[in-house]
């Protein structure tokens, strides 16, 4: 989490931030100048700005957006840039605002956050209303921040500058990675294990019991014993209300890097890559295999024990009900190919 200061910046201090090598030129009233020739002082930057608010600004008085540094990728796209004061852009635009010509304008952006924003860091302490079994152990429990009201069961290693917010539950046996971050009302049940760098957000729920049954001569369900666990792996960012459920023999897996947004379910014993992408309300039934780099659009389904080869990406509100084998772009139910798929919507209009 962020919080913005109050500060003002002149132009030499963006080129500063951004990194001489990112920037290809500097374009001031339609003049391109030397980069090392900068001494403008006039150009005072207070705010980052989306260029979507400053198409806004003309309806609403109430803030001022010609302070503001903002970003455009397609110069075929402009807002009213006389509102803004520096514009970050891939090519030269044709008007008098000031301008950072940069090889990737998107980054540079980003560059600028620390200028504009300071993190909010929780106090490196253990809250006392928070309950820690004894066998709890911290790599280095001074860097550690843990919160009110969080729980934490016996046999659980804590590394270095972990952050667990408030009303977290942290089963017994877990054991959680340097820098990870795990915010209010996570669950995470007995012998997960959560690598570095992971950021888990509110409500998400790790190592549930999957959903599992077989029906006995009665017809009667009874529930299939879960004895694997989950693994998380490096940098991986799991989102609000998300569910990842434990295996039943062996792990569920997700691999170094991916990103998994809001509302998702990942049913038992997955193995998802590295650097895989899941948006909103997918959904990914038992013993699936997920590889490198793929990419699930929101509400794309994906039935059980299929399996989906590196670099594939998957449309939204698709279902994959076959191995995907061949990487490359599909849509629809059941899922194929995408111009497949635009030639069926084509027959059937």
């Amino acid at each position: 989490m962020f919080q913005a200061k109050n500060v003002s910046y002149s132009l030499g201090d963006l080129i500063d931030a951004i990194s001489s090598d990112a920037i290809i030129e500097i374009i001031v009233q339609g003049e391109k100048i030397d980069l090392g020739l900068v001494t403008i002082k006039d150009i005072k930057v207070t705010k980052l700005r989306r260029l979507i608010d400053v198409f806004k600004s003309s309806q609403d008085s109430s803030d001022n957006y010609q302070d503001g540094v903002g970003y455009l990728l397609d110069v075929a796209h402009r807002p009213n840039l006389s509102e803004i004061a520096v514009l970050l852009v891939p090519n030269q635009v044709p008007h008098s605002v000031t301008q950072i010509v940069c090889k990737d304008p998107f980054a540079a952006f980003y560059n600028l956050v620390p200028l504009f924003y300071q993190e909010i860091n929780s106090s490196r302490a253990i809250d006392p209303s928070s309950t820690l079994h004894k066998t709890v152990q911290f790599t280095h429990k001074e860097s550690c921040s843990v919160g009110a009201n969080v729980v934490i069961g016996e046999n659980c290693l804590i590394g270095r500058n972990v952050t667990v917010h408030p009303n977290v539950v942290i089963g017994p046996g877990v054991s959680i990675g340097d820098k990870t971050v795990i915010h209010s009302r996570v669950s995470i049940h007995a012998n997960v294990q959560i690598g570095s760098e992971v950021m888990i957000q509110s409500g998400a729920v790790i190592g549930s019991i999957g959903f599992g049954y077989r029906p006995d001569e009665k017809g009667d369900l009874s529930l299939i014993p879960h004895l694997g666990t989950v693994i998380i792996e490096d940098r991986v960012h799991i989102g609000a209300n998300t569910c990842i459920d434990r295996g039943v023999i062996g792990n569920t897996v997700v691999g170094y890097g991916s990103k998994i947004d809001n509302l998702v379910q990942i049913g038992h014993n997955n193995i998802i890559g590295k650097h895989v992408i899941m948006c909103g309300q997918v959904g990914i039934a038992g013993s699936c295999t997920i590889g490198d780099r793929v990419t699930l659009g929101g509400k794309a389904g994906v039935a059980d024990h299929k399996a989906i080869t590196s670099g594939a990406r998957i449309g939204g509100y698709s279902g994959v009900t076959k191995d995907i084998t061949e990487k490359g772009d599909y849509a629809g139910f059941p899922a194929r190919p995408y111009r497949e798929w635009l030639k069926l919507i084509a027959k059937k209009k």
